[in-house]
């Protein structure tokens, strides 16, 4: 009987083989469980990093918008432009990354796993540690995954409100709102229907999408005679460019020789820079005449035009008027812009 009860005790041996399996398993575990928090990690990153530059495409999208509208006052009105107001860009709070290392304390050796029960506390303590940090990063990165969707919803409302200036038919208002339409193909999302060498919509647009939406803008943009008019024209249909080529053509001021006879007596006689009126106000003023006058045929040649802007800036300017009768002006002030 004592022999036999011997011979079931383990020997030192099996003791030995069954710690450094236990050892292999947790060193598994360890691995597996830093493997896991280190691809969440970098998929974090990769949230992180698409967000930022969400969010420097929106302070782009905002700075266009801004520029259009200060440029649209210079264009309709003689009041000064207000300063660009540039918005901060809105960035995630995003929380400290985990640490990629996975600390696991255990002891090597037989010593340290002497018994299966200690070898199952460490391996709980590992899965549970494991299970700890990966629902921290899951819930930060639900937490900038919330803030992408808010900031593009924010894009979106913030284009929705952007509404370009109505037209009814009126022919005295037709230059305002071209103006103003030519001012919103100028930013970067509608540049290819723009032409900047005749500051005016392209003659023709082989993109048929970016068309079709220039389209459904000019229409949502225009109310009264000119709508009915435009909507009774099926063959402008899904055609933006075509539409507003028709508009220009139907609604642009007429070049009545009454009229431009007038404009240049006023040009020539009485248009002068106002004590209150700053330079670039006045500029806007004096070149949206010369361009009333010029829209046919260049009645006023740019030379004599930009002698009569120098001459009629006002007594401040009288050192820049001398030098130009005299022919010494300095070389910066020889340019035809």
């Amino acid at each position: 009987m004592e022999s036999d009860c011997k011979d079931e005790e383990p020997t030192p041996v099996q003791n030995s083989s069954m710690a450094s399996s236990n050892d292999e398993i947790l060193k598994i575990l360890t691995a597996i469980s830093s493997q896991m928090v280190v691809g969440h990690q970098d998929l974090q990153s990769q949230l992180v990093s698409n967000n930022l530059h969400l969010q420097e495409e929106l302070q782009r999208v905002r700075e266009d918008n801004e520029r259009f509208k200060q440029e649209i006052r210079a264009e309709i009105s003689s009041s000064p432009s207000p300063p660009t107001v540039v918005l901060p860009p809105v960035i995630p709070n995003v929380s400290t990354s985990v640490p990629v290392t996975t600390s696991v304390s255990y002891m090597g050796g037989s010593t340290a796993v002497s018994n299966q029960a200690d070898f199952q506390t460490q391996m709980l303590a590992v899965l549970n540690d494991t299970f700890s940090k990966l629902s921290s990063v899951i819930s930060d990165t639900s937490s900038i995954l919330q803030d992408t969707k808010s900031a593009i919803s924010e894009s979106k409302s913030s284009e929705a409100k952007t509404e370009w200036m109505k037209f009814s038919g009126d022919p005295k208002k037709f230059r305002q709102w071209y103006l103003s339409i030519m001012a919103q193909l100028s930013i970067a999302s509608w540049h290819p229907l723009y032409d900047s060498s005749t500051n005016s919509v392209v003659t023709t647009m082989a993109n048929a999408t970016l068309n079709g939406k220039l389209y459904a803008k000019v229409i949502g943009a225009l109310e009264g005679s000119a709508l009915q008019h435009m909507l009774a024209r099926k063959h402008l249909c899904a055609n933006g460019v075509l539409l507003l080529l028709e508009l220009h053509q139907m609604y642009k001021p007429k070049c009545v020789p009454e009229v431009i006879a007038a404009k240049t007596v006023e040009f020539w006689g009485h248009t002068k820079r106002a004590t209150s009126e700053s330079v670039d106000e006045y500029y806007n003023r004096f070149l949206e005449l010369l361009e009333e006058i010029n829209e046919e045929v260049e009645t006023i040649p740019t030379k004599n035009a930009i002698r009569q802007f120098i001459f009629t800036l006002g007594d401040e300017f009288q050192l820049l008027q001398n030098n130009f009768r005299l022919g010494t002006i300095s070389e910066e002030w020889k340019t035809q812009d």
